[in-house]
């Protein structure tokens, strides 16, 4: 028979044989993904499917089936479940905001929100540190708050035909180092104060 203490020590060891596989699990399950890795994803355009296949949804495309009252007016508040969701495309639809808890998604990468009614960029979004594009042309952006200077991996930032913009907080954008392409054409920015950009971020293409 084993003795009491080695059977009490092994099992301190199969607990930490186990937390680590659990933490290993996480690990592999909630990473970055680059771009080509993401694009090999299946996209889902099923909540009710990406609900019950969660750890697999890496990307996601919602659609409305057509005509004003057939368009996609809102997001489910429990998109936060989606853990590993990188990719979010809802384009052309009638959004106007979107849930607290779309904050949650800490690893999204790209998304994809023109053709919508944005009026102002939602607030949950300055809590993605990790979102690399942020698509939003063609809203009804009227202003971008300062905390847009949070996004400090955004490489691709499109705010263009957005008629009724007219002002762009200047140094919270300069912060955004890795800003790559900035479009504001189709707007009221402006030229001056995207020469002032420019000057402060000389490695970005700025359009506008």
């Amino acid at each position: 028979m084993m003795p009491k203490q080695n059977k009490w020590f092994l099992g301190i060891i199969l607990n930490l044989v186990f937390l680590m596989a659990i933490s290993r699990v996480s690990a592999q399950e909630i990473s970055l993904l680059s771009e080509p890795e993401l694009m090999k994803k299946p996209v889902y355009s099923n909540l009710m499917q990406a609900f019950r296949e969660y750890d697999r949804v890496y990307r996601m495309s919602l659609k409305g089936s057509g005509g004003y009252y057939g368009k996609v007016t809102a997001v489910h508040p429990d998109i936060d479940s989606l853990r590993n969701l990188q990719y979010f495309y809802v384009v052309n639809e009638g959004l106007k905001d979107l849930p607290n808890s779309f904050g949650a998604l800490r690893f999204m990468q790209h998304l994809y929100l023109s053709g919508n009614q944005f009026e102002a960029i939602p607030d949950t979004l300055y809590s993605l540190r990790h979102l690399k594009r942020l698509d939003l042309q063609k809203n009804q952006l009227k202003a971008v708050s300062d905390k847009i200077g949070q996004l400090v991996e955004l490489e691709f930032l499109y705010l263009n035909d957005n008629p009724d913009l007219d002002y762009l907080p200047l140094e919270p954008l300069a912060k955004l180092k890795k800003l790559r392409y900035l479009n504001v054409k189709g707007t009221k920015i402006s030229r001056e104060q995207m020469a002032a950009l420019q000057a402060r971020l000389p490695m970005a293409q700025i359009e506008y």
